[in-house]
């Protein structure tokens, strides 16, 4: 894949399949299929967002043992999606969401990630007048960044006040903060244009964004 294929693709496994979205490490990818499960976040029941939340917390390597043996057992209940020999209409969204949620834990990430955004897909399917195709593309280069342009965030530019912002962005998900973290980050001197018009643009954005990470030094 070619960088303008990535920044062009609008399937998020197409991107995950071929280097360099499948050298990602299973924390980013992690995050992205979270991401994907929070766009349905409302149609969760209380115990799928308490399995996205254990994912959530693994990626930050903040689980336990008995947790993730818990919850692969729970997520090997259901097959492959792609094994599934049924048509949408004929699961309900607590279905999908129950598939979603639970691969979200798998062991291996990238190999779940098919399966998350195809549940997921099926769930929020036209809700924002957006093929969710689209937007779970545009969550993985917001997760990923551009890997053909590594960017590195001169140490000056992590000021008090833009380390607060991020640290806020991050532990709230309060992405409309983003803009502000863009000023925050010129008044310290940041002039790299694809760290401000990544704040500046029209995401969507999640946990992980690789401009928050870059400034929490999180990798």
């Amino acid at each position: 894949m070619t960088e303008a294929d990535w920044l062009a693709c609008q399937d998020p496994i197409d991107m995950l399949l071929v280097p360099p979205g499948r050298d990602a490490d299973d924390r980013r990818v992690r995050l992205f299929l979270v991401a994907c499960c929070r766009r349905v976040w409302d149609v969760m029941s209380g115990e799928n967002r308490a399995a996205v939340e254990v994912a959530e917390r693994a990626a930050d390597g903040k689980t336990t043992t008995a947790e993730l043996a818990a919850c692969e057992e729970r997520s090997a209940l259901y097959r492959d999606v792609d094994d599934e020999v049924i048509e949408p209409e004929d699961q309900p969204a607590e279905y999908w969401c129950d598939v979603a949620a639970w691969k979200a834990t798998a062991r291996r990430p990238l190999l779940a990630a098919g399966d998350v955004c195809d549940a997921t897909r099926r769930v929020a399917e036209n809700r924002s007048g957006e093929w969710e195709e689209v937007v779970q593309a545009r969550l993985l280069r917001c997760v990923l960044g551009n890997p053909f342009r590594p960017v590195a965030l001169d140490p000056e530019w992590r000021s008090e006040t833009v380390v607060a912002l991020a640290t806020g962005i991050d532990q709230e998900r309060a992405f409309d903060r983003m803009p502000i973290l863009a000023d925050a980050l010129e008044e310290a001197g940041c002039d790299h244009p694809d760290i401000l018009t990544h704040c500046r643009g029209p995401g969507p954005h999640a946990r992980g964004c690789w401009v928050v990470d870059l400034v929490l030094d999180k990798s």
